[in-house]
């Protein structure tokens, strides 16, 4: 799993260490587009350190460091400072949520369980009076799939691939015509099993992509692709 570390500067003064983490707490950003920056600039306009996420994954399945693991969070009131709060970009209380990000949030937290020895994991809203992490957050199938030890098990019968991240409304966009999921070319995947690998871009782009790709749709013509085949 490849986290990527943030380059974000903290305010000492208030950043405060002693974690000793027993709890994994999940959460949604409650923006349906944003970055580990925007949320650490929010927190920070709260007289916060920083960012009050130990994590952040992001739509394309892209996980960023916030706060450090031995520093105390600023997520969830109790949690704080036994805790590791994740934070996944999105709207979910209206969105429903990629199948790469779903499975970089498994990963994470199977990381961090190991790590911490952890058997406690749950949604914000498990903790606290609050509905995030969101309605539509996957919590008891991630849950199920951490505590477990496995993943569940899913024939996927159809995926799309992108590079390009201002693509990615007109990727989800078409993802919910064809109901399958999405990943980004940037994350390793057994693209073997699966029997219809989409690629965004025009066929001069496919050797860029796996070479699993068996239809090449350019981000440009999705509408028009969705209008002919609905």
């Amino acid at each position: 799993m490849n986290i990527i570390k943030s380059n974000i500067n903290f305010v000492a003064s208030k950043l405060a260490y002693g974690n000793k983490p027993d709890t994994i707490v999940l959460h949604h950003a409650e923006a349906s587009h944003c970055s580990v920056y925007d949320v650490d600039q929010w927190h920070k306009s709260n007289g916060w350190a920083g960012i009050g996420y130990h994590y952040f994954v992001t739509k394309t399945g892209q996980v960023y460091t916030g706060r450090p693991e031995n520093a105390i969070g600023a997520h969830c009131p109790g949690q704080n400072d036994h805790s590791i709060g994740i934070c996944a970009e999105g709207a979910y209380m209206t969105e429903t949520m990629p199948e790469a990000q779903k499975q970089a949030i498994v990963d994470l937290c199977k990381y961090i369980k190991s790590k911490y020895k952890i058997t406690k994991i749950g949604g914000h809203k498990e903790f606290y009076s609050t509905d995030c992490p969101g309605e539509n957050y996957p919590l008891q199938e991630i849950k199920q799939a951490i505590l477990s030890g496995k993943e569940e098990e899913k024939k996927v019968d159809a995926i799309i691939i992108y590079r390009d991240p201002r693509d990615l409304n007109a990727v989800l966009k078409l993802a919910a015509h064809v109901r399958c999921p999405i990943i980004s070319n940037s994350v390793p995947f057994d693209f073997s099993g699966i029997k219809r690998v989409i690629g965004i871009g025009t066929d001069a782009d496919k050797e860029n992509y796996t070479r699993y790709v068996t239809q090449m749709i350019p981000a440009s013509q999705i509408d028009t692709y969705i209008k002919k085949t609905k």
